[in-house]
């Protein structure tokens, strides 16, 4: 009787003891599942977030007072400094962009095509580099990425984008029709309610 209370109680030790080694491993194994499932929606927040900022565009202060070769050089040496200590803040990378398709469009293709490595969808680097080939006179190409960034998100600007594009070529019919997209999509577009009314005036 004593012998089978012995074996009861060793047995019983046993079932403890494999419960709190079990109850261990899942709260270790959890919590590790939960770290690294952290770990990886912090990754994917901080992409997020760049993808956004780049998006949405650089709208600081200042970027429409760059009026001259000489103060885009000043300006760039400036962002140069900062982007020493965060080569990747996004803000200062839009802007960089933003500068470059007036002043120099060959630097804003090659930055807006290193943004599209990472972010291929991205409708900001689309539109800018569509820009920047408009810039350089090569309307095929704007017509391309600008196409490509509609297909992601039909935005009022990039509308307005096509139309400038088609009005470049000489194609009234295609350039009213997305100026009036650009309407549709965001009636108080103005910018683009102006250039369709002097297309119509002009009998286009």
């Amino acid at each position: 009787m004593i012998i089978g209370n012995r074996r009861k109680r060793v047995w019983i030790g046993s079932v403890i003891l494999l419960g709190l080694v079990g109850g261990l491993w899942l709260v270790v194994g959890s919590d590790e599942r939960y770290v690294k499932k952290a770990f990886a929606a912090e990754e994917q927040l901080a992409a997020s977030n760049f993808e956004k900022v780049l998006h949405a565009g650089y709208k600081g202060e200042g970027v429409h007072r760059i009026q001259s070769l000489r103060e885009y050089r000043e300006e760039l040496n400036r962002m140069r400094e900062k982007l020493k200590l965060n080569p990747r803040d996004p803000r200062l990378l839009a802007r960089r962009v933003h500068l470059a398709v007036t002043f120099e469009p060959a630097r804003a293709i090659s930055e807006c095509r290193e943004i599209l490595v990472d972010h291929p969808r991205n409708t900001f680097a689309l539109n800018h580099l569509a820009a920047a080939y408009f810039q350089q006179g090569d309307v095929g190409k704007a017509l391309e990425y600008a196409a490509r960034s509609l297909n992601e998100e039909r935005h009022p600007n990039t509308c307005h984008l096509i139309a400038r594009l088609f009005l470049h070529q000489g194609r009234w019919d295609k350039a009213r029709e997305y100026f009036e997209a650009a309407l549709d999509v965001d009636p108080g577009h103005d910018v683009s309610r102006r250039a369709l009314q002097r297309l119509m005036l002009k009998g286009h």
